[in-house]
């Protein structure tokens, strides 16, 4: 399944409300939201100048957490509309 232009670094699956999302972070520095029901890119988050190490995401699924080898954290938002059905 293509995901990235560069290696994969993490992966997390989470339970999101009817259905499951996947996250995936790349070399590339993107993260990646998929839907599990049909494998559909939700949505792409970037802004990280380099390599990003990981993802995470808060109990009440509102936020993403990635970390980079840009030195940084970014706190991104999930919106309603991104939520799989």
């Amino acid at each position: 399944m293509p995901a990235h232009t560069k290696l994969v670094s993490d992966i997390k699956f989470e339970e999101q409300y009817e259905g499951r999302i996947m996250l995936t972070t790349s070399y590339d520095g993107k993260c990646k939201i998929w839907s599990t029901g049909d494998w559909v890119l939700v949505r792409t988050l970037a802004g990280h100048e380099n390599k990003i190490t990981s993802v995470s995401v808060t109990k009440d699924l509102n936020h993403i957490i990635t970390t980079s080898f840009d030195r940084t954290f970014k706190l991104w938002q999930m919106k309603k509309t991104e939520q799989p059905k």
